[in-house]
């Protein structure tokens, strides 16, 4: 049995913040879009939450698919950035999608997340 994506979904917290927010560090936009290619940043509202946002795309990504939450057996979330250390976003997320016998972790791998928990949701196939 092989492992490939099948559906994708995404969501961004409405706030853009731009580099000019970040003058008083001594830094400039174009020396932050000349380093990183970074232009801007997405935040979250103080009062918003990271699952708000997972479950938005994980509802995408199952309709992409074509897939329905109860077909699914395992949700591996990759954040270093979660609501709360316990329980983890991916436990959350699975509630609220209806799932709650999935079995669901989170994994804290920073940049090389995504490509730690594609390994992991592939080896569980």
């Amino acid at each position: 049995m092989t492992a490939a994506i099948v559906g994708i979904g995404a969501e961004l917290p409405p706030r853009t913040v731009p580099n000019s927010d970040f003058t008083h560090l001594d830094t400039s936009d174009e020396w932050i879009t000349k380093r990183t290619g970074i232009r801007e940043r997405r935040f979250l509202a103080p009062d918003g939450h990271l699952a708000d946002l997972a479950l938005a795309a994980c509802r995408q990504a199952l309709s992409a698919a074509g897939c329905a939450a109860r077909d699914v057996r395992h949700i591996v979330v990759a954040t270093t950035t979660p609501d709360r250390v316990t329980p983890g976003l991916a436990v959350e997320v699975a509630t609220r999608l209806g799932m709650p016998q999935a079995a669901a972790f989170d994994l804290h791998a920073a940049c090389a997340g995504f490509v730690y928990a594609l390994d992991h949701a592939a080896a569980l196939i």
